[in-house]
């Protein structure tokens, strides 16, 4: 395709091209799937006329470093690829032609040719590294296969220096010098840096508004429902009640739990009748909420996993089917409320997973009647 068929067309939408390179949000783990195809561009020929991309993947590195970092490279199966790892300032390597990538920004490139063996279940990874980085460097990874494939390479980080401090602005919501004040804070549980988040709440005197932003300062308002709901690409969705001081200032501080594959959530406020499929009308909230968490995460595979509340039955039959239901009935709600079903699977778990296998509280009873997602990829 030349470049003048490429006018008009969203490069940023595919993974493949440079211009759609996936943005690696925590410097942790991550699972990178191959996207089976080379996008728009071969932008692997213009680094070289005997290399021709086949299936690829681009990453975009910011690690706001001065120091290392190192990163180690896993395939999931067994498959070969090559990888290629550019160093750019100049904001405009991903360019709106991309005449060319210049050689000298090529700083690592080699290849991860996998051994089978029968005694392992996945094959060795490679670590690369140690990479000198700057506060202001920015890294492409153009990860490459010769066979068209949708296959996974998980990479973990390795991070060594001073990282720079992101600098916050509090937004400050409060009105009425009176009152006093309700300061949160939405950090992430494992850098315990800020996070970006969307959040409402719930008792306050500020329902049915959204706020967008890491910290934040609200006048106290206490009441029986004070609730708190945030919601941040790359995390699991977090729901809480909100504990109001009118006395004394109220700190929160939230901790997100970033996504990933074996992850579990679950779906807080979706309840069921008793011995029935049915949500109780109040669990629609909970059922919206989980279908903006869908939207906002539009990567990700989940598995919906429906429990039930049955200490001493067998776990089969009308337990297992119960809990499969509870499951099928939110699957088909995110479905019909145009989820793309390949992101989503269903099964019934039974009472195979009880958080309490003898409850004595309506509590404990209704905590064993739940639905949960598994974040799959």
């Amino acid at each position: 395709m030349s470049m003048a068929q490429l006018n008009g067309i969203d490069r940023v939408k595919t993974v493949s091209d440079c211009g759609g390179a996936v943005e690696i949000l925590h410097f942790n783990e991550s699972n990178i799937q191959f996207s089976g195809s080379y996008g728009y561009l071969d932008e692997l020929s213009q680094i070289s006329d005997k290399l021709i991309e086949v299936n690829s993947v681009w990453l975009r590195i910011e690690p706001r470093l001065d120091g290392y970092f190192e990163f180690e490279l896993s395939p999931q199966e067994n498959f070969d690829f090559e990888y290629y790892l550019f160093k750019d300032n100049t904001g405009d390597f991903c360019n709106k032609d991309f005449e060319s990538i210049k050689a000298e920004k090529l700083i690592i490139s080699d290849s991860l040719m996998v051994i089978e063996n029968e005694h392992f279940a996945k094959s060795s990874g490679k670590l690369v590294g140690p990479v000198k980085a700057k506060v202001d460097d920015v890294f492409y990874l153009l990860l490459h296969s010769k066979e068209e494939h949708q296959k996974t390479v998980n990479i973990k980080f390795r991070l060594s220096g001073q990282r720079e401090i992101q600098k916050v602005k509090v937004q400050n919501y409060k009105k009425v010098p009176t009152t006093r004040a309700v300061t949160i804070k939405i950090r992430d549980k494992e850098t315990g840096e800020p996070v970006t988040a969307n959040i409402t709440l719930k008792g306050m005197r500020v329902d049915n508004q959204l706020f967008m932003g890491s910290d934040f300062i609200f006048d106290a308002y206490r009441s029986k429902s004070n609730e708190i709901v945030v919601n941040a690409q790359g995390y699991f969705l977090h729901v809480a009640k909100l504990n109001v001081s009118v006395i004394e200032n109220t700190d929160v501080l939230i901790e997100l739990e970033p996504l990933a594959p074996g992850k579990k959530m679950k779906i807080e406020g979706l309840k069921f009748e008793q011995n029935s499929r049915d949500f109780i009308p109040t669990s629609y909230v909970a059922l919206r909420r989980l279908l903006e968490f869908m939207i906002l995460n539009k990567e990700i595979r989940i598995e919906i996993q429906g429990h039930v509340n049955a200490p001493g039955e067998k776990p089969e039959g009308k337990v297992q089917k119960l809990s499969e239901q509870r499951a099928k009935t939110a699957y088909l709600y995110l479905i019909e409320n145009g989820v793309n079903k390949d992101r989503i699977t269903y099964i019934g778990l039974g009472n195979t997973q009880m958080i309490y296998p003898a409850p004595k509280t309506k509590a404990e009873e209704e905590a064993n009647r739940r639905v949960e997602i598994l974040i799959l990829k």
